[in-house]
């Protein structure tokens, strides 16, 4: 089968990994928007109508607890899509989905996914063997967040925030640091002038850059690795 190119897909790795009958099936439906830093795509337990194939925008997706506090469980960049509650016979969403990185998506309604899913096996598979990898994400990122320390967690979703960026500076703010390791913004503040003391990451003006990409891999916890390697395997047309 011949498959379409990540170029022309926009950039996601989904979409860039169809077979040219599927990307033909998908096209007419897609449609570019613009996504905005701080943007609430889904709420928990809110229907989803829409999903969201991203080009070079990322999103996490938070668990708020009824006191306030949030905590991330996943994230998903150019290698997803977010809104694929479907695949597990749901319309509702399971967690909040908030951008973190602005940028552009193509969405497409659920309905019309859906549609194009019953319609073939190899969309149907392909989504279905990143929604595993997905979970496999969500599963381990639960683990990390309950027995890893706070600076090995923020390693590990600074490799993850530099694999969806290609490598270049993105913006990460320590509030949403804060949110998405679940500590006070001052444990934030001290982990990254730690990261930073060490050559390891570069930080100015919410801008974060990875300098030492080896050394902070050392500094991660083994999470960062088990999470990589379930998208390679499972994902290898779509992950890099």
């Amino acid at each position: 089968m011949r498959r379409t190119k990540t170029k022309a897909a926009g950039g996601n790795r989904i979409l860039a990994a169809l077979s040219r009958e599927d990307a033909d099936r998908l096209k007419p439906h897609l449609q570019d928007i613009t996504v905005e830093p701080r943007q609430v795509l889904f709420e928990p337990g809110r229907a989803t109508t829409r999903a969201y194939f991203l080009h070079d925008a990322f999103v996490s997706i938070l668990t708020a607890f009824e006191d306030g506090p949030t905590v991330e469980t996943a994230t998903i960049g150019p290698e997803g899509v977010v809104g694929l509650s479907l695949l597990a016979n749901s319309s509702v969403s399971p967690g909040r989905a908030v951008v973190q990185r602005g940028g552009t998506a193509s969405m497409i309604s659920t309905d019309r996914l859906q549609r194009a899913m019953n319609e073939s096996p190899s969309l149907r598979t392909l989504l279905g063997r990143y929604v595993h990898a997905f979970l496999a994400q969500a599963l381990q990122t639960v683990a990390c967040n309950a027995v890893h320390s706070t600076s090995e967690r923020m390693a590990r979703r600074l490799l993850m925030s530099a694999d969806r960026t290609d490598g270049t500076g993105f913006s990460l703010t320590h509030e949403c640091l804060a949110d998405m390791l679940g500590v006070g913004r001052p444990t934030v503040s001290l982990t990254a002038r730690t990261l930073q003391t060490a050559g390891l990451i570069q930080y100015r003006r919410g801008m974060m850059q990875v300098v030492d990409r080896p050394g902070l891999e050392a500094a991660s916890c083994p999470c960062y690795a088990v999470i990589r390697r379930a998208y390679e395997q499972l994902l290898p047309l779509t992950f890099k």
